[in-house]
């Protein structure tokens, strides 16, 4: 079964699918790119806590017998915590699939792979760039896009918080293209500026 989600111009949402007890459980998750649909699923009989998703692209409608254009398995450590498309990097008529994964457990830990939509369909995916671990960093991310801009965020611990209590404010960086880095974007707390310099690492 597949639920279609609403689309908005130039930045499609889909999804939150949560962790099922298996995954493949849950509805795939479908999204507009142009004349493309594309479906992020988790892989069958798999369990939620670790496993495979796929990216697919058809031409057109799938449930109209559009054709298949393109796809990939990947690796997830977690469950799919939502994946969608959107617009990056200041091009407006270049769509990418990103698709955000937690891992199990109370760190809830973020992965993000981000897939850029050719022309013809074919997907390329994109090398995020590496960055270092940021002290207070403790798992709880949450990555989202305004505009064409990506952004992560996450809670910063003090020694001796618990996982449930963070009491070091929080943390928002944008993903610099450019420059390939994790750069401070605003909204990041004050607390977050004492710490020690440097970028999350993204997983």
């Amino acid at each position: 079964r597949m639920t279609r989600m609403s689309v908005i111009p130039t930045l499609c949402l889909i999804v939150a699918c949560g962790t099922p007890a298996s995954a493949g459980d849950v509805s795939p998750t479908i999204a507009t790119a142009g004349p493309f649909t594309i479906i992020v699923a988790e892989g069958q009989h798999e369990p939620s806590s670790i496993g495979s998703y796929s990216v697919r692209v058809y031409r057109g409608d799938p449930e109209a017998h559009g054709d298949f254009v393109a796809g990939t398995v990947a690796k997830r450590d977690g469950s799919v915590a939502k994946a969608w498309v959107s617009t990056l990097k200041d091009q407006e008529k270049v769509h990418h699939a990103i698709v955000w994964c937690q891992s199990a457990g109370s760190g809830s830990y973020g992965s993000l792979a981000v897939y850029e939509i050719q022309q013809k369909g074919r997907l390329r995916k994109l090398r995020l760039p590496k960055t270092q671990k940021l002290s207070g960093y403790m798992g709880h991310d949450r990555f989202f896009t305004e505009g064409n801009t990506l952004y992560r965020e996450f809670p910063l611990y003090q020694p001796g918080d618990p996982n449930s209590r963070p009491s070091g404010g929080s943390a928002r960086y944008m993903l610099d293209w450019k420059n390939k880095r994790w750069t401070l974007a605003a909204g990041s707390s004050d607390k977050s500026v004492s710490l020690k310099a440097g970028s999350p690492k993204a997983g």
